[in-house]
């Protein structure tokens, strides 16, 4: 894909982006999928502070 030919990382916001309701939004599997074969680094932030990252990293 061109539009990534560039890309040198990615930064992705957890809450609302990439689910809603403790629940994966529709295509995000395959997102992670995509980057990972063509070896593209990426980062989950998040500023909720509600939870663990044992709690945030389980629902991956």
């Amino acid at each position: 894909m061109k539009q990534f030919s560039e890309v040198q990382g990615l930064i992705f916001d957890m809450d609302g982006v990439l689910w809603r309701g403790g629940k994966p939004l529709p295509g995000v599997r395959t997102t992670f999928s995509l980057l990972r074969a063509r070896q593209i680094p990426f980062v989950l932030a998040t500023n909720n502070a509600t939870q663990t990252f044992e709690e945030v990293r389980s629902r991956m």
